[in-house]
């Protein structure tokens, strides 16, 4: 996380996932670069996007065996 281009992907996708628009991103983007805090932005964007991603896996994955189960039957 220490590539600022990584760090704005990072906190992208996390604003994205938030609803916010691509003018409010690059506003907010604009304000962590100026308050030298985007990398600590990136840093829990991470967080939040793995546990965000996990729960999509598993949802995936209940979906999957359902369909598997009602195959079966």
């Amino acid at each position: 996380m220490e590539d600022e281009t990584n760090q704005k992907a990072v906190v992208r996708d996390y604003m994205k996932l938030q609803g916010y628009n691509d003018e409010q991103i690059n506003r907010k983007i604009e304000r962590y670069e100026d308050a030298d805090m985007l990398e600590d932005e990136a840093a829990d964007a991470v967080v939040y996007l793995k546990r965000v991603r996990e729960q999509q896996l598993q949802q995936a994955q209940a979906e999957q065996e359902q369909l598997r189960l009602a195959n079966e039957q």
